[in-house]
């Protein structure tokens, strides 16, 4: 019988059953799976995870050689409405300019004829300051024809450069990148106001701005950007090298909410009063525009369309501010780098390997307990990573995938721990059978009894004559 127990073997289900190891690779494989695939399929997460990283950062100190000159409420209350006479903007171009600024960057349309006198005097002034910015946006004309919106010849003339206005908004209407170069139908491009304000200001030719395979060169400086769409030829000569433009996405590295620039603002009014210092401008990048209710206005990371209680960061931008902003994260290099797919997969599969490590050493009385700690202790470590990399280094961690993966894990774990213990009670079933089957007697030793017990009972039992006699009640009686 010993000899017979020994040799009990498992059964073909347990030799091609996954391992313990196998499983524990496949479930965290699968977590980190799911978590890619619902980043991938659902994009706004990722973006409204990006909009907490800044909220949570919060505001960044301003930086003081940038200043908006702001067409504001006391402006429109004392010049009227906009837009004003251009005698009126020539004047505030005349005392800009005498405060001798780096460079000054007009974020208003100059696009239509208003009176050809008054278009002449503020062609002189942009002449005279030498180093203004004028705008360009780039509209849609019907039937998908894309076209520029442009300044009058005369002012494109006059001035240093010519920058578009546009503003890059995702799908959700947050602008949180900036397009540093754009082109029209007829393949005319223009580079941001942030760039050609930047370029201006130091003093650069149009030419030593170029676009590299994976950055942006403004002269020296190197400015990485996203490339979203593939290159577009526009302009050839001689069999000399074609000049391309790619749509360069620039993140914008907001330094607050609305009014993050409000100690470097000053008044339109106030400076035609007399009432700034030139100190304040001098050698500044000066940006001209509205912060009043008239312009563009620009939903932020920092806005907050739900606030309702009057909470500044409630309130969308001017377009100026995001002009400033963007402006900042070129100056200070202050540049997002956001992770790669692949190593976004890698962090999510980290993630829940993590996580399913944790919940399998979880021992004790109280396990659910220690589990669920482990949830806590994991989901706050992703988040602690995230704002750290993106506070200290600019990084943006996909915290969606690693999220996601995370809380995955755990039914997949616990679906492990059912198989394990429906696998260890299979096992357990399979030796008491085959325990049984041992200790119970074998079926041809119980084959040879069979002819015995045939016999005797031939003995002792006669045929049916005799076994009237033999179950008689007398027969019976002497028995007893």
């Amino acid at each position: 019988m010993n000899r017979r127990l020994a040799t009990i073997r498992p059964t073909q289900f347990d030799r091609n059953h996954l391992r313990p190891a196998a499983q524990y690779g496949a479930f965290v494989l699968l977590a980190a799976v799911l978590g890619v695939i619902v980043a991938w399929r659902a994009p706004s997460l990722g973006l409204q995870a990006g909009d907490a990283l800044v909220r949570a950062r919060g505001t960044v100190a301003a930086p003081n050689d940038i200043v908006i000159v702001a067409i504001d409420e006391a402006c429109l209350a004392r010049y009227g409405r906009f837009p004003w006479a251009r005698t009126l903007l020539a004047q505030v171009l005349d005392k800009v300019a005498a405060t001798q600024p780096r460079a000054i960057a007009l974020d208003v349309l100059f696009s239509d004829v208003t009176n050809e006198a008054d278009d002449a005097v503020l062609a002189s002034a942009i002449q005279r300051a030498g180093n203004v910015i004028v705008a360009a946006q780039l509209v849609n004309e019907g039937k998908r024809r894309v076209t520029w919106l442009r300044a009058l010849p005369a002012f494109e003339k006059a001035a240093a450069g010519v920058g578009h206005v546009n503003i890059a908004l995702d799908r959700d209407g947050v602008a949180r990148t900036i397009l540093l170069r754009q082109i029209d139908d007829a393949a005319h491009p223009f580079w941001s106001m942030a760039v050609e304000t930047l370029r201006v200001g130091a003093g650069l030719a149009a030419s030593e701005v170029r676009e590299t395979p994976e950055a942006v060169n403004i002269g020296a400086r190197v400015v990485p950007v996203q490339f979203d769409a593939p290159s577009v030829p526009v302009a050839s000569s001689n069999g000399a090298p074609v000049e391309t433009v790619r749509a360069a996405r620039l993140a914008i590295d907001y330094s607050g909410p609305v009014g993050a620039f409000a100690a470097q603002t000053v008044s339109v009014a106030d400076l035609l009063d007399g009432k700034v210092d030139a100190a304040r401008l001098r050698g500044k990048y000066v940006l001209i525009g509205a912060t009043a209710a008239l312009g563009d206005r620009v939903v932020s990371p920092f806005t907050r369309t739900e606030g309702a209680n009057g909470n500044q960061n409630a309130a969308p931008l001017a377009g100026v501010e995001v002009l400033a902003h963007s402006l900042n994260t070129i100056l200070r290099a202050r540049f997002c780098t956001e992770v790669s797919d692949g190593w976004a997969f890698v962090l999510a599969l980290l993630t829940a390997a993590l996580m399913a490590t944790a919940l399998a050493l979880a021992q004790g009385r109280f396990v659910w307990l220690q589990q669920l700690g482990v949830m806590i202790a994991v989901v706050l470590g992703v988040l602690l990573a995230a704002y750290a990399a993106f506070a200290l280094r600019l990084i943006v961690l996909p915290v969606v995938p690693m999220l996601i993966a995370s809380a995955a894990t755990v039914p997949l774990m616990l679906l492990r721990r059912t198989w394990q213990a429906s696998g260890a009670l299979d096992a357990r079933l399979h030796e008491l059978s085959a325990v049984t089957n041992a200790l119970s007697p074998p079926t041809a030793l119980m084959s040879m009894f069979q002819p015995v017990s045939f016999a005797a009972r031939r003995t002792f039992c006669p045929p049916r004559p005799i076994a009237r006699d033999c179950w008689s009640s007398e027969t019976v009686t002497a028995a007893r």
